[in-house]
């Protein structure tokens, strides 16, 4: 690794892996009039069709 030869007060850099398959790529809103249970199971039902899909 290159190190800082100017800068003494500088930091190590460090390097993180990140691993992209544990974040999520869609975010979804779901909003109506109605009770909050069943836009709970709307929801639910809408992320396991949408893993369902294999393309993702």
């Amino acid at each position: 690794m290159i190190q800082p030869t100017n800068c003494q007060r500088a930091d190590t850099p460090t390097m993180h892996e990140i691993n992209l398959s544990l974040e999520p790529i869609l975010n979804a809103i779901v909003t109506g009039n109605v009770d909050e249970r069943s836009l709970v199971t709307l929801a639910k039902d809408l992320k396991d069709k949408i893993e369902e899909v294999k393309e993702f």
